[in-house]
């Protein structure tokens, strides 16, 4: 999708953040490239500034995703990063 698809998609589903998935949190919604090798390198960038606006610049005229970070903290404690669609996210939510 465009960057401004994406954007808007982001955007429109803020209402997310903060809330459980399968037991973790919610804590960010990022928008990314699709492209594998453009990903690896996004990711790179992202888990280093933690900054996704930051980290997509590069690619804003690529094919580009939406997805949701969970328990980010756990990226510089852990070095894990854990993240889904948002389309998944939205559908798989913990009850509260």
């Amino acid at each position: 999708m465009t960057f401004k698809d994406a954007l808007e998609l982001a955007n429109n589903n803020k209402n997310i953040i903060g809330k459980k998935l399968n037991g973790a949190t919610v804590d960010d919604i990022i928008i990314h490239p699709v492209n594998e090798k453009q990903f690896e390198e996004f990711l790179k960038s992202y888990t280093l500034s933690l900054n996704a606006q930051k980290a997509v610049l590069p690619y804003l005229d690529f094919d580009l995703s939406v997805s949701v970070v969970l328990d980010k903290h756990r990226i510089s404690k852990q070095s894990v990063f854990f993240h889904t669609s948002i389309e998944r996210a939205i559908n798989g939510l913990d009850e509260e």
